[in-house]
């Protein structure tokens, strides 16, 4: 790749050069060539989408920022936030598939700046405030970038991540954001359902228990390493659906809340109701006929893999005679949190089982 100072004329001028990876301890930032068919493919930017055919560079983020000085954003940006499992990759999916909108699913940068986020919020930070919104700033540049027919930017956030919503929004205050959501029970049978998630449970538990620990003001949440599979799960939805709260705090009119379950039983006007929030439109017939689209009938995160919403269903279903117990575990859990942290109780309102 050419050295940083001969993109200086096109560095804004599409989204090739992609900002993939921020190396925090350098102060380095990784730009690779990617091709629009990377983007469309690409469930996850992250490190699964390097081989050895992609062309990159490290360069300073002070370089960076010096090259993209006076530069406006080129495209609207929009964002998908989400408490994870809840149909995420498929909105996207079906956003971008309504044409001249770039989805950009899960950049690594986005979990950077939510890491950041949290040394503000509670330890040491290396960065200062100032810095970390430069590089954020620097960041919705980048993202904002699109090609001749791109009317947009959607960025879908990792689960974790949605917590720098709140800064995000803030810098850009044209950004929009969906937030996807499942009732507390789905949401618990879902987790539990997956392969992997003893493994994302208890690898993620102790980050997920520091904000869940910041978000209900102190209360007494008993020791992480007395929670059962159901147990962290119920702390996953908690810590998500209050991290929710905080962003429609921050920018209600700017924050579109959807329940997974009501967007895949009513797909039509649920999908209008997210592009006239998004300020997108879309082809004559194209919401209409939503529900015929092929991507229903693959799984959204790889779509070489059939999926529909009855093999979902039969999931869910299997979940729940497996890890019953768990799920009523969690449900408890959940309950109890409500009761021991007024602050959070509002926040479950309508989502627990009566």
């Amino acid at each position: 790749m050419k050295p940083l100072d001969q993109f200086r004329q096109d560095i804004m001028s599409g989204p090739d050069l992609f900002a993939h990876k921020i190396d925090l301890a350098a102060e380095l930032l990784l730009l690779v060539r990617l091709s629009r068919n990377v983007f469309a493919e690409a469930s996850f930017l992250d490190d699964r989408i390097i081989n050895p055919q992609v062309q990159g560079n490290w360069y300073r983020l002070a370089s960076i920022e010096a090259t993209l000085a006076g530069c406006a954003g080129a495209r609207p940006v929009h964002f998908i936030f989400h408490a994870g499992h809840v149909g995420s990759t498929l909105l996207s999916r079906l956003i971008e598939q309504a044409g001249n909108v770039l989805t950009l699913r899960e950049p690594l940068p986005m979990r950077t700046l939510a890491e950041l986020q949290d040394d503000l919020d509670c330890s040491p930070a290396l960065f200062s405030e100032a810095a970390v919104d430069r590089m954020a700033q620097m960041q919705l540049l980048l993202w904002s970038r699109g090609y001749s027919d791109t009317q947009a930017v959607v960025v879908k956030a990792t689960s974790a991540a949605a917590r720098v919503a709140p800064r995000l929004l803030s810098l850009a205050p044209d950004a929009r954001a969906i937030y996807l959501h499942l009732s507390a029970e789905p949401y618990l049978a879902t987790l539990l359902a997956g392969k992997d998630s003893p493994i994302d449970l208890r690898g993620m538990a102790k980050e997920r228990y520091r904000r869940l620990e910041r978000l209900v003001g102190g209360a007494e949440l008993g020791p992480l390493y007395a929670l059962s599979l159901g147990e962290l799960a119920a702390m996953t939805w908690c810590v998500e659906l209050l991290t929710r709260r905080r962003i429609c705090e921050t920018t209600p009119e700017r924050l579109l809340c959807l329940d997974f379950e009501v967007l895949l039983s009513n797909p039509a006007p649920m999908l209008a109701a997210v592009f006239t929030h998004l300020r997108l439109s879309a082809p004559d017939g194209y919401l209409e006929n939503i529900d015929q689209a092929p991507v229903w009938s693959r799984y959204a995160k790889a779509p070489e893999a059939a999926y529909s919403t009855q093999t979902r269903a039969e999931i869910l279903q299997q979940s729940r005679m497996r890890y019953g117990d768990e799920i009523r575990k969690g449900l408890v859990w959940i309950d109890r949190l409500a009761k021991n942290a007024p602050l959070a109780a509002p926040a479950f309102c309508g989502l627990l089982p009566p």
